[in-house]
């Protein structure tokens, strides 16, 4: 019988399969790789991120420290609008500036923390600066009954006086003072009561 030829379909063989198959992975990473290239980048990004920060808080520190070396005067504003000045040079005693904000979480954690460690600032006389509107700042002083204490003395001033004039941008802030007004210390944020002690020397 005759039989007609047919098409023979293309073999592939093991060896072109295993080629194919090779290529095929090569072209897409694994998961596992992708991840971790993942987890690389985002864990430098964030270094890059926080190291910016440190950088930046060190140069603005500089930068109070760099303006405010030497105190001169400054006017706050009291309750009942009385005003009073702050004058380095007749001052006989260390002193602090903390400035703070009534609406600041942590100007209240700051603020009790001086009012439970009064005692440790005898002979230091407390600024305690803000730019709050007259009815906020007299509700914060009646809160910490602040009128009681001789070592504190709260008062306003104009948001351009902290910002410009002292450089502060977070609060609470302080600015710490030796009696012939020059400055000793200065943060910027919360600062211990240690910190504090520290820097005053007791």
């Amino acid at each position: 019988m005759h039989k007609e030829p047919g098409i023979n379909p293309p073999v592939s063989k093991s060896g072109d399969r295993q080629t194919e198959s090779s290529d095929q992975y090569a072209a897409v990473p694994y998961p596992d790789k992708v991840k971790g290239r993942f987890i690389v980048a985002l864990f430098s990004f964030v270094i890059l991120v926080v190291a910016g920060f440190l950088i930046f808080r060190i140069s603005e520190k500089k930068r109070v420290i760099d303006s405010r070396s030497d105190f001169t005067s400054l006017e706050i504003t009291l309750s009942g609008n009385k005003t009073y000045t702050i004058s380095g040079a007749t001052q006989k005693s260390p002193f602090i500036l903390m400035f703070f904000d009534a609406e600041c979480y942590y100007c209240h954690v700051e603020t009790e923390a001086i009012i439970e460690n009064i005692d440790l600032f005898a002979g230091v006389t407390v600024f305690m600066v803000t730019a709050n509107d007259p009815e906020t700042f007299s509700s914060f002083a009646d809160k910490y009954r602040l009128a009681d204490y001789h070592s504190i003395k709260p008062g306003r001033v104009t948001e351009e006086v902290i910002s410009n004039k002292f450089g502060i941008f977070a609060f609470p802030s302080l600015l710490i003072y030796d009696e012939s007004g020059n400055l000793i210390f200065s943060n910027l944020g919360y600062t211990t009561i240690e910190e504090i002690m520290e820097a005053l020397g007791k």
